[in-house]
């Protein structure tokens, strides 16, 4: 454990020094010189670091439930709650409609989304029978917990199921 120790301080000094010269060398190739040292903010650790990182967990469920739903190709798409940097972003891509609902507001318009602020606990916006390609990744379970401004309600999961239920027509896509 101490020599664990030992070469982390090894690498750090090396990696300050690196960066110190690193500075020194942008400094004199810049175009005029100056180089505002109060903006610089040292990161020393970036290249010890993988070329990205991946939240296996979401990003494979992402992946895998983006690819079902292109391949059912629906003529809309519904999404409750889902990510929008990640699932909702590969839908976008490959499908000509997608409505997103939550219930927390979402500032941006983004291309290709229509986006509904609602409650999924009982979608009163939508018919019955109404919805050919549904989904909801890793979001009903987090409903009523009062986590995303949403009311405290331990059946809330249970109301969101039945509301889909409600909503998605016999025989389509249900993920």
């Amino acid at each position: 454990m101490l020599m664990g120790k030992c070469r982390s301080v090894i690498r750090n000094i090396r990696d300050k020094n690196n960066f110190r010269k690193d500075l020194l060398k942008f400094k004199e190739s810049s175009i005029d010189g100056k180089m505002p040292i109060k903006e610089i903010v040292p990161i020393l650790t970036d290249k010890y670091k993988a070329a990205g990182t991946i939240d296996e967990h979401y990003f494979l469920q992402d992946i895998y439930v983006a690819k079902k739903v292109i391949e059912a190709n629906p003529e809309k798409h519904y999404d409750i709650g889902s990510r929008i940097d990640g699932f909702i972003s590969h839908l976008l891509l490959f499908l000509n409609r997608v409505i997103m609902i939550d219930i927390r507001p979402l500032p941006q318009k983004i291309e290709g989304l229509d986006f509904v602020q609602g409650d999924a606990t009982n979608l009163t916006s939508i018919r019955d029978n109404s919805i050919e390609s549904l989904s909801s990744l890793h979001a009903v379970e987090h409903f009523g917990l009062g986590r995303y401004g949403d009311e405290i309600n331990p059946e809330a999961c249970f109301l969101a199921m039945k509301s889909m239920q409600r909503v998605i027509r016999g025989g389509a896509f249900c993920i």
